[in-house]
């Protein structure tokens, strides 16, 4: 009678648990019953190696005294101990996807973790919580919580519509690839991070260049797309624009007075005089020296680098950021 599949003979380092698994299929489609029969298969196909291991645990028993069954537990207990349900737990709560990794391969990982953990009827939200909290994507991740109702399936298939966006808008952009998990604006990083700041001194000018915002003088977006559109001026009163970008009549009461003004460049601001390297948000002052008084010079920590900058001593000063 001809025999359904091949049988191949077990390895050092396979899955021995995966391989009973075959076996049991094998002997389901060839309609092995017999446990003398199924005892004999195995001993046959497990490998000399594991043979030897057998009779070395039976000792002074033989492999051919014990069922089926016991032999694929033997060997089993002895390749795969029983793990620790606490540290198999902390294996599956720590799981992160690595960047570009398949939604459904992280999926297919995390499932393969929670195996020893015994999680029961909480495996599916244990599985979507991981999921969500290991995604490592921001915005893939938002959107996963913006959901108020959300099942494993339904965060299944967000994940892998989002990635997939992604992987469509990086063939059609040209993206070079490694972006899909970056987000869309990061300070600082990239090929330049390390560049002195005279370099970036060189991109501020540029920058300065471009057009200014009407409404805020902003130089990172347009009057269209300004955040202040629907602010009310503290000077003029009016509508579509602050303070700081009002061209109305100046206040007399402050004429004559100087100001200092703190801006957050879009591209690191930077001074020609500093020749260390920054790798943070650097901050330009612009300042208007028409007091007569000295002015009061102070030592400020700024992520551990001493900067040295004036006291502003008039209290109705703004600082615009």
């Amino acid at each position: 009678m001809a025999t359904l599949g091949i049988l191949k003979e077990f390895q050092e380092g396979e899955n021995w648990t995966e391989f009973t698994e075959r076996l049991e299929q094998y002997f389901l489609a060839n309609d092995i019953e017999d446990n003398g029969k199924k005892r004999a298969i195995l001993l046959t196909v497990c490998g000399s190696a594991t043979y030897s291991l057998m009779k070395n645990l039976l000792a002074p028993a033989k492999p051919t005294d014990k069922s089926f069954s016991e032999l694929v537990t033997l060997v089993k207990n002895h390749h795969q101990p029983k793990a620790s349900i606490i540290v198999s737990r902390f294996k599956f709560h720590t799981s992160t996807r690595e960047p570009e990794q398949l939604i459904s391969d992280y999926l297919a990982q995390l499932r393969k973790l929670a195996e020893p953990c015994e999680f029961g009827n909480s495996l599916e939200e244990m599985l979507r919580d991981r999921l969500v909290i290991g995604i490592n994507n921001d915005r893939i991740q938002r959107r996963l919580l913006s959901e108020s109702e959300l099942n494993l399936q339904r965060a299944v298939e967000i994940a892998q519509a989002s990635f997939t966006a992604a992987l469509d808008f990086q063939t059609i952009t040209n993206n070079k690839p490694g972006q899909l998990d970056r987000p869309n604006l990061q300070k600082m990083e990239g090929k330049d991070t390390n560049v002195t700041v005279s370099d970036k001194t060189k991109k501020c000018y540029k920058s300065a260049r471009k057009s200014e915002c009407y409404r805020c003088l902003g130089t990172n977006h347009s009057g269209a797309e300004c955040r202040f559109r629907e602010a009310t001026c503290h000077s003029c009163k009016k509508k579509g624009h602050i303070k700081r970008a009002c061209r109305s009549k100046p206040d007399p009461d402050r004429s004559g007075q100087k100001a200092n003004v703190v801006r957050e460049n879009s591209e690191a601001d930077c001074s020609e005089d500093m020749g260390e390297e920054i790798t943070g948000t650097a901050y330009n002052l612009f300042y208007n020296p028409s007091g007569k008084n000295p002015p009061i010079l102070v030592q400020v920590q700024i992520e551990g680098i001493s900067v040295g900058m004036e006291l502003d001593t008039v209290p109705w000063r703004e600082c615009h950021s």
